[in-house]
């Protein structure tokens, strides 16, 4: 007895042994460490552009509003600890205070450091550090001044953090005198990889040539849509916290858990379709249908006459029967003689001779309708009363069988009453 609890105990030590170390090498970027700076890109224009990195994806778009435009922003000191008002998601890990830096670096805490957000000018400047603490989203505004030369230039960017793991960047007043080299973007998460605290990083950075005033960079939490490779096992996973969508342009499973670009992604990842030339293919006829009709009769007459000219010497050296060509002609020929009045005329007489022609019609089907109704009453009401009349002649046969059993002398009369028929 003593033997089976010890061995007990260790299966259910080495169990918890293997959960932990399961848990801690359940990160990918730990057996492939390359795909710390993996970036792929899904669908792009010159405004926008999606795209999937490690953990994350990425969502640019050009000339957008504030996201808190309409917040409170206080300014506070740099290197002072943030306490954020939610926990935050940050790569899986869960982050309990932030640190600012002189060069503007937001350092993410939870025992120790498990990454770190950079929108920062490289070039000497003066530096400005506003924050927005609140339960729906933490904002940092960054704003920079670079003074020299007797010129004044501006940046600014505005770093916010979700309760839901999102990362957002908007970048405000960016003067065109900075070069795309001055300007650092992007956000780098830990991962830990074994028990003995190595870590894996991955990065996110942000493509300098969208770095312009009026730009808004997203960064949702791809979760495992990513790891599904088909329609029907991409759109199956969705569940309350989680919707994952098929990108057709891509072939790719993408999530979706933000409302404000779920339209957005769904109509970004559908293929274009080839009704646009169509669209152009009529308005094109149009346009072609309105100019032929700037032709003047004379120059129809011209035209056909030329026609009809080139016609005849080609069916002359053809094997065709030349019997036809009398006929082209004079169809041709006659054509460009009809007056605007005369077609009209023409026109007038068909419509009336049409709705002349769909009274008869009206009237010959309604007098067949009537016709069919008649002939067949006159086969329905004699089956009917033939019915009734041999069901009363049963009866009465019935009725005298049984009167027979029960009074010898009404037999006596029914016999003679047969015999005698």
């Amino acid at each position: 007895m003593r033997y089976n609890l010890l061995f007990g105990q260790s299966i259910t030590v080495y169990s918890i042994i293997f959960m932990i170390s399961r848990f801690i090498k359940c990160h990918e970027i730990c057996t492939k460490p390359e795909l710390g700076k993996y970036r792929k890109v899904i669908f792009e224009n010159d405004s926008y552009e999606y795209s999937h990195n490690y953990y994350y994806s990425q969502l640019i778009r050009l000339n957008q509003s504030p996201p808190a435009s309409n917040d409170r922003f206080e300014k506070v000191n740099f290197d002072e600890p943030v306490v954020p008002a939610f926990l935050i998601k940050f790569y899986g890990n869960d982050v309990k205070r932030l640190h600012i830096d002189l060069f503007g670096t937001i350092r993410m805490y939870k025992e120790g450091l498990v990454g770190g957000i950079d929108n920062f000018l490289k070039v000497f400047s003066l530096r400005y550090l506003e924050i927005s603490n609140g339960k729906e989203f933490l904002a940092i505004r960054l704003t920079y001044h670079k003074r020299g030369n007797g010129e004044s230039f501006t940046f600014k960017v505005t770093s916010l953090i979700y309760p839901n793991g999102k990362i957002a960047f908007y970048y405000d007043e960016v003067g065109k005198e900075f070069q795309e080299d001055d300007v650092v973007s992007w956000f780098t998460g830990a991962m830990k990889c074994d028990e003995n605290g190595a870590n894996k990083w991955a990065k996110v950075e942000i493509p300098k040539k969208w770095i312009q005033s009026g730009t808004l960079v997203e960064h949702e939490v791809l979760g495992d849509c990513s790891k599904h490779n088909s329609i029907n096992t991409c759109e199956d996973t969705k569940t309350p916290d989680k919707t994952c969508i098929w990108c057709e342009k891509s072939d790719i499973c993408t999530a979706s858990n933000d409302k404000d670009n779920h339209e957005f992604k769904i109509n970004g990842c559908q293929v274009e379709t080839v009704s646009n030339v169509n669209v152009k293919s009529e308005a094109t006829q149009i346009n072609q249908r309105e100019t032929t009709t700037g032709i003047t009769e004379p120059d129809l007459t011209n035209e056909l006459t030329k026609i009809t000219e080139s016609t005849e010497s080609h069916l002359s050296s053809s094997i065709v029967d030349a019997s036809i060509e009398p006929t082209l002609t004079n169809h041709r020929v006659t054509t460009t003689g009809i007056t605007e009045p005369d077609l009209t005329h023409e026109l007038t007489e068909t419509t009336q001779t049409t709705k002349s022609h769909l009274n008869k019609t009206t009237g010959t089907t309604e007098n067949r309708e009537e016709r069919e109704s008649k002939s067949s009453l006159y086969i329905v009401i004699p089956l009917v009363v033939v019915f009734f009349v041999v069901c009363i002649g049963l009866a009465i046969c019935l009725w005298l069988y049984r009167k027979k059993k029960c009074n010898p002398w009404l037999t006596e009369k029914f016999d003679r009453l047969l015999s005698s028929c």
